[in-house]
């Protein structure tokens, strides 16, 4: 009888140490699951606010910063006189700019005159010089219209015509390409016409 009670007990020691180390395992188990779900999501977050800081980082970069206070002066040319005059402030939707879409927007805003410097507080234009109308009797010129690279033709009384409108926007350009854009570019013929056309857009 008491050999019977003995092996009973023994099973029932054996059988219960068993169990609660089942328990420990499975409890163990899930703990660490819980811990890879948990080290998982911080990694996943972590990398999105890398990828934002990152996204930031690159628009701050391409950002011009200007002054809430940044000025547009014009150097005119009387006589043989330079007289700086104030033309407004820049406009809040261009103050978060690159300077590529600050030029963009000045060369179409302003195309009768140069871009000088770009500055934090000021922003300096020129005006450009005025070619003569004999100078461009029976010429062709690449010019700005709309943001984009334009050929037009001049004729015998000075009046122009649009001879092609390009897919290529002034921003796109080196910004020496630009400048000598913006100033007028003039060729005798057609065929030079076209063969700077190509040289600048390609």
């Amino acid at each position: 009888m008491n050999e019977y009670n003995f092996n009973w007990k023994m099973i029932i020691a054996v059988v219960s140490g068993v169990v609660v180390l089942g328990l420990g395992i499975v409890v163990g188990v899930k703990s660490i699951e819980n811990k890879d779900k948990e080290a998982i999501k911080i990694v996943k977050e972590t990398k999105e606010i890398e990828k934002e800081a990152t996204k930031e980082k690159q628009e701050a970069k391409d950002v011009f910063l200007l002054s809430e206070d940044c000025e547009i002066w014009l150097n005119k040319k009387t006589n043989d006189e330079v007289k700086s005059v104030m033309l407004g402030m820049v406009p809040d939707d261009i103050k978060n700019k690159s300077e590529d879409e600050i030029r963009n927007y000045l060369a179409n805003k302003y195309p009768e005159n140069n871009i000088e410097s770009i500055t934090y507080g000021q922003i300096l234009l020129s005006e450009k010089e005025e070619v003569k109308t004999k100078d461009i009797k029976n010429k062709y010129s690449l010019e700005v219209q709309d943001g984009f690279i334009c050929l037009f033709k001049y004729d015998i009384n000075g009046n122009r015509e649009l001879k092609e409108k390009t897919n290529v926007s002034i921003d796109s350009l080196p910004q020496s390409v630009q400048e000598k854009i913006q100033q007028g570019m003039l060729m005798d013929n057609i065929d030079d016409a076209y063969s700077r056309l190509e040289e600048i857009c390609s």
